[in-house]
């Protein structure tokens, strides 16, 4: 006699779908974060540090071109003075 099949819940996104389960649009984006950290995470330390000051960058120009308070404070640094290693 065999063993009946083990229950599986899944949650698709798509209405219809059960197997394989479509994520839904919030589930999609963790799983690409999930997929990002899976690849990056034995990357050298100096290869992380890079792709970190490039996100800080980015965050940095956006809150210069957004926020009053910020463009006048960063508009009287020099460009990238503050996104330096020590």
């Amino acid at each position: 006699m065999s063993a009946a099949p083990p229950v599986l819940n899944f949650h698709s996104g798509l209405s219809g779908a059960v197997w394989p389960a479509v994520p839904d649009q919030q589930a999609a984006g963790l799983l690409a974060l999930q997929y990002q950290f899976e690849r990056t995470q034995w990357l050298q330390r100096g290869q992380i540090e890079a792709l970190q000051f490039t996100q800080l960058d980015l965050l940095v120009r956006h809150a210069r071109e957004t926020v009053p308070y910020y463009r006048s404070t960063l508009a009287r640094q020099p460009r990238g003075a503050a996104l330096t290693a020590e």
